[in-house]
């Protein structure tokens, strides 16, 4: 449920805005004090959700995010734009979302937007690069496709034929459109929200007959789609994320955990899209074509998943002194991935999770998926000595207690007490095999590929609570604000007169976006296509809030 502001609370806001400015102040903390009512949590705790085998799920998975107005609600009312130098604003009255999930550009400068319940959006461009200022919207009668097929002993059970539509009445009230990446001129990859409970609802094995492996418009939901515009409207190409029968050793029959994908990164020079989701990441062939009756097969599928950089917990509290977690209580800890960005020089993957983060090394160790799994995930797990993949694990903001004891030479099952969950929200990957990873609690810190903490910067954000990543052309970094106050970009370079270059932070709040906007949540923050006559465009989307709708702005300045 969205948070409705009053106008009294705005003026109380901008007031702490301007006392905090005036005293240096820098991080305002996880949720602003201004804030009436709880805002959707976003990117939350790491629940710790799921595990390959064996191990019990130890949270719920999310619902789909809010997309306007609440059923019965009052209609949200469009944001008056400010005339601002150097920036475009668009929305509904362009014929946009009433809420913006996500932002971006395809290569010949087209401009998407994800729409949540209401589908994608897109507004063309000229072969100069500007905008029509009016937006187009695909949904499911278009050909978005939010489900995957039913085959083998799944199809047997159900009664239908290979390659059957896994739900018979998609909807993307159900199956919302929230994650971008633009792709080659007038395609866009495109991610969705999972049904509710999709993470656990697959429970094919070899003791249960395939009639009763779960609801497949449930376990298939969501994932990805490659949207293509056409002469006549779009073509799409469907993501089916997961392994079918005899691909994974402790899971015979198929494997069904990812289902939400939170980020998308198109890697061009590869032919892969990369998925960060729910559980874990995976990445597909880019050019993929649609197989209905592939069956999740290594051979066919275009698919590799997945893999996580997870840890042992336990879903309780206990005595750590004396005792260990209960038994049933175990749990693999990993969850909601959008930290997802590649390294320039070595095409490895940034991954950044709720709970662990990593460097999957798949460009280094040979390009195959399943060698750089294996060693993000290495055990041994039977505690006769650290696990090989522990220094692949990366507990950025770290929790009480290390995933090893070495005094008891085991393995922690960590308790929730002892968590202090990263919530890692965006990963922007610098040339020199460094990046910038921001959490939606904890701030912003610069990383090497090891894991190790160089620089923190958080004071130089205007919260705490960051919700996306982006570069610029100069090597600037923007960072879009989760709850409110707008966009803090550091290391801006600024030449004097003499020509001496000095690097500052440069904070776009009401005096860029307006009151309305600059108390909205940043959806996403990237770098556009240059074009219309700019050397750079810098989209941030804004998500619907405080009873008014989303919007995009493009940022055209120098």
């Amino acid at each position: 449920m969205r948070s409705n502001w009053q106008w009294v609370g705005l003026a109380v806001v901008f007031a702490a805005i301007a006392i905090g400015v005036a005293c240096g102040g820098g991080g305002s903390g996880d949720q602003p004090p201004q804030v009436v009512g709880a805002p959707d949590a976003g990117p939350g705790p790491g629940t710790g959700n799921g595990g390959d085998a064996g191990p019990a799920d130890a949270g719920p998975d999310g619902g789909p995010p809010d997309a306007g107005p609440p059923d019965g609600g009052a209609p949200l009312k469009n944001v008056i734009f400010p005339t601002t130098a150097n920036w475009d604003f668009y929305g509904p009255q362009n014929g946009g979302p009433q809420d913006v999930l996500d932002v971006a550009m395809d290569e010949g400068g087209n401009l998407w937007v994800a729409g949540g319940k209401e589908g994608l959006f897109l507004m063309r461009a000229d072969p100069s690069g500007a905008l029509s200022g009016t937006f187009e919207k695909f949904g499911i009668a278009d050909g978005l496709h939010p489900y995957g097929w039913l085959n083998g002993e799944a199809a047997q059970g159900m009664g239908v034929p290979d390659g059957t539509p896994s739900d018979p009445n998609p909807s993307l009230d159900a199956t919302p459109v929230i994650s971008l990446a633009g792709g080659p001129a007038g395609t866009v990859f495109v991610g969705y929200h999972g049904k509710p409970g999709c993470e656990g609802a697959w429970h094919g094995d070899q003791w249960m007959p395939p009639a009763q492996w779960g609801d497949p418009a449930v376990y298939k939901s969501g994932d990805a789609d490659r949207v293509t515009l056409t002469a006549s409207g779009i073509s799409v190409v469907h993501y089916d994320i997961f392994s079918g029968p005899g691909m994974v050793s402790h899971e015979l029959k198929g494997r069904e955990k990812l289902c939400t994908t939170y980020r998308l990164v198109w890697d061009k020079q590869k032919n892969l899209i990369w998925f960060g989701g729910n559980h874990g990441f995976a990445n597909g062939q880019a050019d993929a074509v649609n197989v209905p009756t592939c069956n999740g097969i290594r051979s066919c599928s275009q698919v590799n998943e997945h893999s996580h950089p997870a840890i042992m917990g336990c879903k309780v509290n206990y005595d750590y002194a004396t005792g260990s977690c209960p038994s049933g209580m175990e749990i693999w800890a990993t969850d909601y991935y959008y930290g997802v960005d590649i390294d320039p020089v070595s095409h490895d993957m940034w991954m950044g999770g709720s709970v662990r983060s990593t460097k999957f090394r798949i460009a280094t160790l040979g390009g195959d998926f399943f060698t750089a799994q294996a060693e993000t995930e290495a055990g041994p797990w039977d505690g006769s000595a650290p696990p090989a993949g522990i220094p692949r694990r990366w507990d950025l903001w770290p929790d009480q207690v290390g995933e090893w004891d070495a005094i008891r030479n085991r393995l922690n099952f960590v308790m929730p007490s002892q968590r202090v969950d990263d919530v890692v929200s965006a990963i922007a990957a610098l040339g020199d095999g460094t990046a910038w990873v921001s959490s939606s609690k904890n701030g912003l810190i610069r990383i090497d590929s090891s894991g190790k903490r160089l620089e923190d910067a958080t004071d130089r954000m205007s919260s705490r609570s960051i919700s996306s990543l982006a570069l610029d052309v100069d090597g600037s970094l923007w960072a879009g604000m989760k709850w409110v106050l707008g966009i803090s970009r550091i290391n801006v370079p600024v030449t004097d007169a003499t020509g001496a270059v000095t690097y500052v932070t440069v904070n776009y709040r009401d005096e860029t976006f307006g009151m309305t906007l600059a108390n909205a949540p940043v959806a996403n923050v990237r770098m556009g296509i240059p074009g219309d006559g700019a050397t750079r465009r810098m989209l941030v989307g804004f998500g619907a809030h405080g009873g008014y709708t989303g919007a995009v702005a493009i940022y055209k300045g120098p």
